[in-house]
């Protein structure tokens, strides 16, 4: 069978963080199809619809294809509905903080549905079980602050002069892009 490989999270905004992730998943899981799965929710915290995560996703080289939008990013069933559950394994890749937010184990002691990833070579069917990858969260430097997630780059933005926040956009996608500031400039307020 085929392995699924969902990456999910806001992105809000999408970095080259998540874009380093989504390669390294790739990588480790050559000849599998790796999505990434996020929602429509917009709120204070999640500002970037959908279609603005998934422009900003594309422009940090991830095929449209495979940035779905789900009613749940850690329930992607829009996803994984698509495949055999009888012949297909189901891989979630969860940074430690939201691998942790995961029950491995149901009320009685006994093995939950997800468990966290051993061996690629001996992933059952999504029908039997499920599995969580935990992935390393790729530090990086914006401003010349170490950064390890969007909230820091939308509360950073917010607070910087013009020319800083376009260090930021370079510093974010490897070159200044026009779409992407003016997003953040319309977005982060």
């Amino acid at each position: 069978g085929k392995i699924v490989v969902i990456f999910p999270g806001r992105f809000q905004p999408a970095h080259k963080g998540h874009a380093g992730l989504y390669n390294t998943l790739k990588q480790e899981f050559p000849n599998s199809d790796v999505y990434i799965a996020t929602s429509e929710k917009v709120d204070e915290k999640s500002p970037f619809t959908f279609e603005e995560r998934k422009f900003i996703l594309q422009k940090l080289g991830i095929p449209g294809d495979r940035i779905v939008k789900v009613k749940s990013p850690y329930v992607a069933k829009e996803i994984s509905d698509r495949y055999n559950p009888d012949k297909d394994s189901l891989v979630y890749a969860l940074s430690e903080k939201d691998a942790s937010r995961i029950s491995y184990t149901k009320k009685d002691g006994t093995p939950g549905y997800f468990q966290k990833l051993e061996n690629v070579q001996e992933l059952l069917p999504m029908k039997d079980k499920g599995y969580v990858k935990v992935a390393t969260v790729n530090s990086f430097k914006v401003l010349g602050k170490t950064v390890t997630g969007a909230t820091q780059i939308r509360d950073m933005y917010k607070h910087v002069s013009e020319p800083e926040r376009k260090q930021i956009i370079v510093d974010l996608y490897g070159k200044f892009d026009e779409d992407i500031y003016n997003l953040f400039n319309k977005k982060l307020k």
